[in-house]
C-alpha cells in the first residue's frame, strides 16, 4: 500500500525481500523462525505473480547460515535436546561455526 502504487505509476520496478535458507529448509526446534522465513518466501512468490503484469519484478534472497547466537539462544529456550535430533543440532552448530558471513556483512 505504501510503495507499490507509486511503482505502478512509474511503469514498474523491482522489490527484493530478504528471507533465509530457513525459509526453504526447516531445522528442528526453530518452528517460529522457520515459519516466519517461509512466509517471506510465500509472500514474494505471491507478489511476483500479482505484480508481473505491472512490470514489477519480485525477488527473494535466502542467505545461507549467518554467524549469530540464534542457535544457542534457541536451544537454551527450548531446553534439552531430544536424542533423535542431536545429530542435526551438531550439523547446525558446525555450519554456524564454519560460516564466514556475519550480520555486519549484510
Amino acid at each position: 500500500q505504501a510503495f507499490i502504487p507509486r511503482m505502478i505509476a512509474r511503469g514498474g520496478g523491482h522489490i527484493v525481500n530478504v528471507s533465509s535458507l530457513a525459509g526453504l529448509i526447516s531445522a528442528p526446534r526453530f518452528a517460529p523462525y522457520n515459519a516466519s522465513k517461509a512466509a517471506v518466501v510465500a509472500l514474494t512468490q505471491t507478489l511476483k505473480t500479482e505484480l508481473s503484469s505491472s512490470h514489477i519484478g519480485v525477488t527473494v534472497v535466502c542467505p545461507p547460515v549467518v554467524k549469530t547466537n540464534i542457535l544457542e539462544n534457541t536451544l537454551r529456550m527450548a531446553g534439552e535436546i531430544d536424542y533423535d535430533i542431536a545429530g542435526e543440532m551438531e550439523l547446525l552448530r558446525a555450519a554456524m561455526k564454519a560460516s564466514r558471513i556475519t550480520p555486519e556483512d549484510h
